[in-house]
């Protein structure tokens, strides 16, 4: 197994939603504090040259990201991706951390937190000397811009299409800016190989660099983990089978055939104030613009960075998958590592 290491140069874009925009000016986006499976394959694709036919995109139901999977493994029962783990870099000193989504923050907590957390049967508590980073936001003015032929190639502003951007970055705890590396592990046998991809939007850009396996994390998919208690390091995706909103019923949502009961196997987030409960959330994620069709991807429910669960069934156990399901967790989404509960 290789290593993906991704170095953002300075600050990045992402985004779980598509731009908020109305006739007028100033929508926005809902910022994320890591890139999600879909930028990463966009960025591994990249650096590998690997070209997608626009035909194969436009039958796919993930609209590019199950011929970019196929592309880059043929094993179906293991994921390409599986992370992140961040690995946070101040002068000579390394920790290697965990993101737990916080609203439109992301809080960075040191792996050795999750051998000495203390957990009730429903939470999970991590005291404030193991919270080791935070993401934070640079909002700016955006505008799209739009490609036109009239005599001479040239770019006006799309109309009604001001808004406002979010550029991600860290920080400890008295502001000052943190250096991070955004470390992946890659189940197909790539070559090594170390050059510069755009990260996200606005023409970010970052170091992708595959490497030897050095990193002994053992990060884990639904695809090939046994029954146990994880903490989920990427977002775990659900698929609504209805229209209506609906909260976390297993027989409106795929995703949830892992879990026998979800509300009591999907413990939530870990809490950092000892006096309060862990926090159940869903978010909306959107998965990822397609380079191909020029598009953005639907937006589904998943369950963030940072979640307490404990499967009770295996891939092989839970029924009824529907393939674009499986490519997403064959993308990297859903990726666990195990921990141990400490009880209190």
């Amino acid at each position: 197994m290789k290593t993906l290491i991704i170095t953002p140069l300075g600050p990045f874009r992402t985004a779980s939603t598509p731009i908020y925009h109305g006739a007028l000016y100033m929508g926005r986006q809902t910022v994320i504090g890591i890139p999600q499976p879909s930028t990463v394959l966009g960025m591994l694709g990249a650096a590998l040259s690997i070209h997608i036919d626009k035909e194969a995109a436009t039958r796919d139901p993930l609209m590019g990201i199950t011929p970019l999977v196929d592309a880059l493994s043929t094993n179906h029962n293991q994921p390409v991706l599986l992370g992140p783990v961040i690995r946070i870099r101040k002068g000579q000193k390394q920790v290697l951390a965990l993101p737990v989504h916080a609203g439109e923050q992301t809080i960075l907590v040191a792996l050795e937190a999750l051998q000495k957390a203390t957990f009730d049967g429903r939470t999970l508590y991590i005291g404030p000397k193991y919270i080791v980073g935070y993401s934070k936001t640079i909002i700016q003015p955006g505008i799209a811009l739009k490609d036109t032929v009239s005599n001479t190639p040239n770019r006006v502003v799309e109309p009604g299409y001001t808004f406002r951007r979010g550029l991600v970055y860290y920080t400890d705890e008295k502001g000052e800016t943190l250096s991070v590396d955004f470390i992946f592990k890659l189940t197909p046998d790539i070559p090594p190989l170390e050059t510069a991809v755009r990260l996200g939007g606005e023409g970010r850009l970052a170091t992708i660099r595959v490497t030897g396996d050095h990193q002994q994390v053992h990060l884990e998919s639904p695809l090939t983990a046994e029954p146990g208690p994880y903490i989920i390091t990427s977002f775990w995706p659900l698929i609504p089978t209805k229209n209506t909103p609906v909260y976390l019923p297993s027989k409106d949502l795929v995703g949830l055939e892992y879990f026998d009961n979800p509300s009591k196997d999907i413990a939530g987030l870990p809490s950092f104030n000892p006096s309060q409960p862990a926090k159940l959330r869903v978010v909306r994620l959107g998965l990822g613009y397609s380079e191909v069709l020029k598009t953005r991807r639907p937006i589904i429910p998943a369950l963030p960075p940072g979640t307490i669960i404990h499967l009770k069934k295996t891939t092989k156990d839970a029924k009824n998958l529907p393939h674009p399901y499986l490519t997403l967790l064959r993308a990297g989404y859903a990726s666990i590592l195990k921990i141990t509960l400490n009880p209190t």
